[in-house]
């Protein structure tokens, strides 16, 4: 019955249902940690799941659960700072993620001028900062711009947004990517290149999430 230990544990549980992509089981264990991690005054670590769980939540869909958990992030953010005598300058790259989730999911119900609003401040954060994770702020603009209409910006966005992923090497990252750009070429009406993108994506795809799952049977039968 120790908070902080119920809530390190549903951390590290979502966290390994969401680097395995099950979604629904790391949603249910980031929710029950989330409450122990703050009342055990775990802020660091609670601040560590919310990068996930914003993530996490927007993968199923949950916009308006999302923007919730954005206003207890801000305050548990806030709070912190009054605290510590501390200010959203000092914290940039944790304010600059709890904007992000904000814009991601206003832009997603298609309150385009709220997103852009908290898109702005994400920008602001992440100006010069080299710790803030480059692919995670071209993927949000790129689909702001996707979702405007401005197909050839947000095709120059993914475009870039490719060349810093393919630096990473994680493969299934890379496919997520191309597929963003196979869909904004379809929408400039560039079918041809979109279907040669589609035709080279789907068996490299489909081998790699058969790979992974053989991966983790053996893992799990260890």
């Amino acid at each position: 019955k120790d908070d902080y230990g119920i809530g390190i544990s549903g951390f590290q549980l979502g966290s390994c249902y969401y680097s395995m992509w099950q979604d629904e089981k790391a949603f249910g264990y980031f929710a029950e940690a989330e409450p122990y991690l703050i009342k055990a005054d775990a802020t660091g670590l609670a601040l560590n799941l919310y990068n996930q769980f914003w993530q996490n939540t927007m993968s199923l869909k949950r916009y308006d659960e999302q923007l919730l958990q954005a206003e207890r992030w801000q305050k548990l953010l806030d709070e912190y700072c009054l605290r510590n005598g501390l200010s959203e300058e000092d914290l940039p790259i944790y304010y600059c993620y709890c904007a992000m989730s904000r814009a991601c999911a206003w832009m997603e119900k298609g309150e385009l001028k709220t997103a852009r609003k908290y898109l702005d401040k994400v920008e602001k954060y992440a100006q010069g900062n080299k710790s803030m994770p480059q692919v995670l702020l071209l993927r949000t603009q790129c689909r702001y711009e996707e979702l405007c209409g401005n197909y050839a910006s947000a095709y120059r966005l993914a475009e870039e947004r490719l060349r810093v992923q393919e630096t990473f090497g994680v493969q299934l990252s890379v496919i997520e990517a191309q597929e963003t750009q196979a869909r904004l070429l379809l929408k400039l009406g560039r079918g041809k290149e979109a279907a040669l993108l589609y035709q080279q994506l789907l068996p490299r795809k489909d081998s790699i999430l058969k790979w992974t799952m053989a991966s983790q049977l053996n893992e799990l039968s260890t």
